[in-house]
């Protein structure tokens, strides 16, 4: 199965990029999906200066916390690990169709949410 992101999201893709990789989501982790994160390879925290993000992340983050419990969950294990989708759909107990569909339709709110908030992405 092959998709590909509607080219109107690609620019909150980004933002989700960036704020699965900032310190910001990585302090929130519980402990154990952090010791997951360092088994599998990742490095959590950048060792520069975390406290300053970007104010499109920012925004992601406040707008996250507006989200469902659902979406939140599925933006984490979207954005914050290295793992196959196959794997991804696993943890949100769902198929991998199913997935991407809620990713989009997650992707969607989150524009809308950063566009009220003034960020055009």
């Amino acid at each position: 199965m092959t998709f590909a992101i509607d080219p109107k999201l690609a620019g909150i893709d980004r933002v989700g990029k960036r704020w699965g990789r900032s310190d910001a989501v990585r302090q929130q982790l519980h402990p154990i999906e952090r010791m997951r994160l360092l088994h599998e390879g990742q490095v959590l925290g950048s060792g520069g200066d975390g406290d300053k993000l970007p104010a499109d992340v920012a925004a992601w983050i406040d707008a996250h916390m507006l989200a469902t419990k659902e979406t939140q969950y599925l933006l984490k294990v979207w954005y914050c690990g290295p793992a196959p989708i196959f794997l991804k759909a696993q943890r949100c107990g769902c198929s991998r169709a199913t997935l991407y569909r809620r990713w989009e339709q997650a992707l969607v709110f989150m524009q809308a949410e950063l566009k009220k908030a003034g960020h055009h992405v």
